[in-house]
């Protein structure tokens, strides 16, 4: 018979497991966090199994930082996320479509703002001790703690902020992508039509 502490036991592990596969996917540095997210937000969701939705829904749960000074970043999961248990399917679909309205507005030809759900409170911590000799600080931005979107939508912003060094626009269908070497376009199709035209042109 299994007892209700091993049921427990076995979900807890499952979310663990989970959790480990995200903070792998994910990865830590700015250009493996906008990577992830370029490519979550081109994704098929209805061709995912549920497990794998769920996987992505740990993932975003993922992308929330504290900011430290010096230019380090704290991970700060969002704090609701453990009790939350697997994101609704609603929910993901809600923050791939804002995270791919965030990536149209920001390759427009004709530059616009992206507007990001603003924080219930913003604080600064001073975390170093008062005899240190340089003095170290955490920048925190707190949402509503009974809604996890704001709270995503902000961080996909600040992935998007964070990594825009690795990003760059394809010159022939605008889409932004991960910059690589020379590459100054997104996809094969794209280069072979840029390819065409000139070729038209010369003829």
């Amino acid at each position: 018979m299994v007892t209700r502490r091993a049921k427990a036991d076995k979900i807890f592990g499952g979310f663990l497991k989970d959790r480990e596969i995200a903070e792998r996917r994910v990865g830590a540095t700015p250009q493996s966090r906008l990577k992830w997210l370029l490519e979550f937000s081109r994704e098929d969701l209805a061709l995912l199994s549920s497990g794998e939705r769920g996987l992505r829904g740990e993932c975003l749960r993922l992308l929330p930082r504290a900011r430290l000074s010096h230019d380090k970043k704290l991970s700060k999961t969002t704090s609701w996320a453990h009790d939350a248990g697997s994101m609704d399917d609603d929910v993901l679909v809600e923050l791939q479509e804002w995270t791919k309205g965030a990536f149209d507005t920001i390759s427009a030809e004709r530059r616009k703002p992206l507007d990001v759900p603003l924080p219930k409170s913003v604080s600064l911590w001073r975390t170093s001790d008062i005899t240190a000799k340089k003095a170290s600080f955490q920048y925190i931005k707190e949402f509503d703690h009974n809604d996890e979107r704001p709270a995503i939508k902000d961080s996909i912003a600040d992935v998007i902020l964070d990594g825009g060094d690795y990003l760059r626009f394809c010159l022939e269908c605008k889409k932004p992508f991960l910059a690589h070497r020379k590459k100054q376009y997104d996809t094969m199709s794209c280069s072979q039509k840029a390819r065409d035209r000139r070729r038209g042109k010369q003829k």
